[in-house]
């Protein structure tokens, strides 16, 4: 976890920096610190304090970066809600957290008749202008909540995972440490939790952070051009932007680019070399989840010859086991499932059994009620010590670098009146996977475009099925379990006899 206490030195020692850059506006590091400050001591007279919850209902941009450096500041943990979820699923994390307080720019609808204190940025102004810019002293102890993400849960409901305040270790096996003379763009949404690193990297290393315009995150065409524009050097991203951004041929031209981290989705080896033939600057793999971050780290410089998908080598207070069913360790070589131990999250947000489920004692640490946690993965060590990666053991499955639980997609959609079962799988490659929903419908007329604006109405877009097929019924085993088999065949037989061959229509179809 980033320091804050090291934002605020940087702050002491060289108040007029400049921070953050967000289209014509600019804050500096002094600046930044006294609006959090302000911000912080509003809070804390409205109650906030250690291991209270505090959610933010703010778009990426100064208005968040200070509600977050507030929070931390008042000793909360903070819970960014994406303003562009619908509302039901804005509400089911609302009532899952219980925050003290909701900090927006925006009368909130979706929140009428909840009894939560909603600070109005804008109306309220004044009276947090009015409090100290002088700090309201260190509230941070170490170990306990920073802040929350909800991942996807397998039980049909999202889950939130407590992620712990810790002291700032520096990146290892080779990866470069942040300077202040770097350059770093923040475009990430503000429940992806790669948005706490694209916030406190820069700002707890003296660098300056510029802000992708809202509307443009989604667009790696415009990220390569914001790359160019700002002279950016250091960029954390999916490996799936990084296969779009490849077809740009402006690519070449973001020669200011010194090291890139790529996160949350495997990078194979065809995407490495054939970026890195087009551009050639340090590409880094940073694996782990929300549950334990950064476990481990391998950087490729152009040329590495490596076939495998290599995850590198554990991360300082940080320990990776490969183990059979017996919890025992296999040889080098052998697959088995991974577990991480070490610094880990502190488990799920009021839900004591599935921390106790997934997070289970480390019989390989000295230290006392160590534990470590199982990921579900498979993978096994190279000859060299690196981590191998080989597949999942169970269905998840990752879009755009977030993690989808098929299970709450179908719990969705079996929530829609018509439908009588429905049963949800990923297909498509492992680069561009995708999500398939098999329908048994109990009415006439359902369509595969009501059901996907059921889905959107209820989930964040990355979770809506990209393909919906209906079935008379769906495929059992002799057990009586699905058979997901017979669904990938029908999976991939349904995009196979529907899909017509187009030739592009237009310049960026040529180049894709």
């Amino acid at each position: 976890m980033f320091s804050i206490r090291r934002f605020e030195k940087i702050a002491d020692r060289d108040p007029d920096r400049i921070a953050v850059l967000d289209r014509d506006r600019k804050i500096t590091y002094g600046s930044l610190d006294s609006s959090s400050n302000q911000l912080a001591n509003y809070l804390i007279r409205l109650g906030v304090g250690r291991d209270a919850v505090v959610c933010t209902h703010l778009q990426s941009g100064f208005d968040l970066i200070i509600a977050v450096l507030a929070t931390g500041k008042a000793g909360g943990a903070f819970l960014a809600i994406d303003p562009g979820l619908p509302s039901p699923r804005k509400q089911r994390m609302l009532n899952g957290c219980g925050p003290s307080v909701v900090i927006s720019l925006e009368e909130l609808e979706w929140m009428e008749g909840c009894s939560t204190r909603v600070v109005n940025l804008e109306e309220e102004s004044s009276r947090i202008d009015a409090e100290s810019c002088a700090g309201p002293g260190s509230r941070i102890v170490e170990g306990s909540p920073a802040y929350l993400f909800y991942t996807s849960g397998s039980t049909g409901d999202p889950r939130a995972v407590v992620v712990p305040w810790r002291k700032q270790a520096p990146p290892g096996n080779a990866a470069p440490y942040p300077a202040e003379d770097d350059r770093h763009v923040l475009k990430s949404s503000p429940a992806f939790t790669l948005v706490v690193r694209e916030i406190f990297q820069p700002i707890t290393s003296g660098g300056r952070l510029y802000v992708l315009p809202e509307g443009e995150d989604k667009n790696p065409d415009r990220l390569v051009d914001f790359i160019r524009e700002k002279n950016i050097t250091l960029l954390s991203v999916v490996p799936s932007v990084l296969r779009v951004m490849l077809t740009n041929p402006e690519l070449r031209q973001c020669r200011s680019l010194r090291y890139i981290d790529c996160i949350g989705e495997t990078l194979s080896p065809e995407l490495r070399v054939a970026f890195q033939d087009k551009l050639p600057v340090p590409l880094g793999v940073t694996y782990g989840c929300t549950e334990a971050q950064s476990a481990t780290s391998r950087v490729f410089a152009p040329g590495d010859d490596c076939d495998d998908v290599d995850l590198g080598k554990p991360l300082p207070k940080r320990s990776v086991y490969v183990l059979d069913e017996h919890l025992k360790p296999v040889p080098r070589g052998k697959p088995g499932r991974v577990y991480i131990g070490g610094s880990l999250s502190i488990g799920y947000f009021r839900n004591p059994r599935l921390t106790a489920e997934r997070f289970i004692p480390d019989p390989y640490s000295s230290t006392p009620g160590a534990r470590m946690y199982a990921t579900g993965d498979h993978g096994k060590f190279s000859s060299g010590g690196s981590l191998i990666y080989l597949g999942r053991d169970d269905d998840q499955v990752q879009i755009n670098g977030q993690r989808v639980e098929p299970a709450e997609v179908e719990t969705v959609i079996s929530a829609h009146a018509g439908v009588e079962q429905a049963a949800v799988m990923k297909s498509g490659t492992p680069a561009r996977p995708y999500l398939v929903a098999f329908v048994v419908s109990s009415v006439e007329g359902l369509t595969e475009a009501t059901l996907r604006d059921h889905s959107r109405s209820h989930l964040p877009q990355y979770m809506v099925p990209a393909r919906v097929r209906f079935l008379k019924a769906l495929p059992l085993l002799s057990s009586g379990k699905l058979d997901r088999l017979a669904l990938s065949r029908l999976a991939v037989e349904r995009l196979t006899r529907t899909t017509p061959c187009q030739g592009p229509v237009s310049e960026l179809e040529s180049r894709i």
